[in-house]
């Protein structure tokens, strides 16, 4: 049997088709593909050579339509003849996940993530879009292995046993959540301004402006899709008598939108200001890309949580303190395992000749 929910589905659509106007706009303007994980890694590294301004303006930006969602009283919307709910209720977020469970998904996904250059947005609302043949691999390929952790773990459970922290805890924890929304909001400001400020003449004076717009379309999309919910990405990802498909009309929405455009705007090779696009130039079917995606997808699976959504949630469920670091962790280290497999291989390699 098939979960089929009218209401769920319209947000489903409506929310890819945000997120691919999102995705568009900043091809359009800036000539960037919108990755989640890349934009995550460089702020957690400060990278001031990649952008630090703009993808802090961004992320503030990705957080603020849901954030204000999720501190009113009705967390959802009437949608026809139906209601869309838009996050999770404390206990059916927590529900069949321990604690290890959230470390070891974080570890995994920001392993893959960074491993494989990408998650589900980079390659698969982004990548899909253009055609790109390393993106239909990773695509393929996290999709399978998080088919496959999730339902192994339907079938056959382990680390189900979840613990629920009581409910002043979870509210003390929510004002962490506006604290640090607070901060974020402010460092968006500042990246606003002194992008105005200092920036040359042009697209720079606008750039951390035009990408808070961007970033809080994006999360507008994530939040009416349903990807801010574990529930809904895990009844996707299992196979079983309540079967969830609203997540395929997500990524079908976003990639169809966003193909028909990044059609265009890929012909006139330059973004509006006339400077040439900044589409990822690596094509070879690679081993890292294929890993990477892999251990990306057994995250997935495990914790239903991807980059961008599982930041978002970081300011409302505390389960999040747990997921969050370890995925930091695991992406900062993807450079050195990468370094110790290369030397391992022309080590076996120098012996093979030998």
């Amino acid at each position: 049997m098939v979960h089929w929910d009218g209401a769920e589905i319209g947000g489903a659509v409506i929310g890819g088709s945000l997120i691919a106007f999102s995705a568009m706009i900043n091809l359009f303007f800036l000539g960037r593909v919108t990755g989640m994980s890349g934009i995550f890694y460089s702020l957690f590294k400060l990278d001031k050579q990649n952008g630090l301004i703009w993808k802090t303006a961004f992320v503030a930006g990705l957080f603020s339509i849901p954030y204000i969602a999720s501190r009113t009283d009705n967390t959802g919307v009437e949608l026809g003849d139906g209601y869309l709910p838009f996050y999770d209720s404390r206990e059916m977020f927590a529900e069949d996940l321990e604690y290890p469970g959230y470390a070891i998904a974080g570890l995994l996904v920001g392993l893959g993530t960074k491993m494989g250059n990408g998650c589900t947005s980079g390659h698969g609302v982004c990548g899909l879009a253009r055609f790109s043949k390393r993106s239909f691999v990773a695509v393929g390929t996290f999709m399978a292995t998080a088919f496959i952790m999730a339902n192994f773990r339907y079938y056959v459970p382990f680390l189900t046993d979840a613990k629920v922290a009581s409910n002043d805890f979870q509210d003390g924890y929510e004002i962490f959540g506006d604290v640090m929304f607070g901060l974020v909001q402010l460092a968006g400001a500042v990246a606003v301004v002194y992008s105005a400020v200092n920036a040359e003449i042009g697209r720079g004076k606008i750039e951390a402006l035009v990408s808070y717009f961007i970033g809080s379309i994006f999360g507008a999309g994530l939040l009416t899709s349903g990807m801010l919910r574990r529930s809904k990405i895990a009844g996707f990802l299992t196979f079983n008598d309540d079967w969830d498909p609203t997540l395929a009309f997500v990524l079908g929405a976003a990639v169809t939108w966003n193909s028909a455009a990044t059609h265009f705007i890929l012909q006139a090779d330059k973004n509006a200001f006339g400077e040439p696009l900044m589409i990822p130039k690596k094509k070879e079917i690679d081993p890292y890309l294929v890993a990477g995606s892999a251990i990306f997808g057994l995250g997935w699976g495990l914790g239903a949580l991807c980059p961008g959504p599982a930041f978002i949630d970081f300011l409302t469920y505390y389960q999040l303190l747990i997921w969050g670091p370890c995925c930091v962790m695991g992406m900062m280290l993807a450079d050195p395992i990468k370094s110790v497999c290369n030397r391992l291989c022309v080590k076996v390699g120098n012996d093979v000749k030998a």
